[in-house]
């Protein structure tokens, strides 16, 4: 019984040791489950930081290029010009005919304004002067055209939508005289001497 006893004895202490055992395996097992749930959480984090580390990258790259790209543009209109968009404008005081403003345009490395959109009409009827622009016909059978090559629409409707376009000293066109911004037909017609108005594009600078 001695021996019984001690054999029973034995294994209740087995029992209770490797019950010990068992919660601190599973404990162990909790900690690493939750170890590697916080890892991966923070990898997650991690790779989310890297995406919106190179997105402001991306973001820094390009603002640095258009901040470049802006100040390359302000520093190549010559003194005395106006930025617009990315076009120079310069509107001279001196008095010249239709031909001589269109010549000396021509000098300034740049030609008689040419009115392309309604964005560019409204900065320019904005400054309330008078001047001449680049809108012409090689002959009385030839369609007017600006001095950059394109033809002079028919309609006008983006231009008489602006209500600033007369139609006096029955000129042909419908609206080839657009109030104190005077074409080279109107010229014909009133031996003027006017302003002269002249627009160039922008050039960006040259690559270091």
């Amino acid at each position: 019984m001695i021996c019984n006893s001690s054999i029973l004895e034995q294994n209740r202490v087995y029992r209770n040791m490797a019950s010990h055992e068992l919660r601190k395996n599973n404990e162990k097992l909790i900690k690493h489950e939750e170890i590697s749930s916080n890892l991966t959480q923070l990898q997650e984090t991690l790779e989310n930081c890297k995406n919106h580390r190179d997105d402001f990258q991306a973001l820094t790259a390009k603002f640095s290029n258009e901040v470049t790209r802006k100040g390359k543009i302000c520093s190549r209109c010559p003194e005395g010009w106006i930025l617009h968009e990315e076009m120079c404008y310069f509107f001279s005081n001196e008095e010249m005919t239709w031909h001589d403003s269109k010549q000396y345009c021509s000098n300034q490395s740049s030609r008689l304004l040419s009115i392309n959109n309604k964005k560019e009409l409204d900065f320019i009827t904005s400054l309330q002067c008078f001047h001449w622009i680049g809108l012409s016909r090689k002959d009385a059978t030839s369609r007017l055209s600006w001095e950059d090559g394109t033809t002079y629409a028919t309609d006008c409707r983006w231009i008489r939508a602006s209500k600033r376009w007369i139609r006096t000293f029955k000129i042909t066109s419908p609206c080839s005289s657009y109030d104190t911004h005077e074409t080279e037909e109107l010229y014909h017609q009133r031996r003027n001497h006017d302003f002269g108005e002249c627009s160039q594009p922008v050039r960006a600078l040259p690559p270091p």
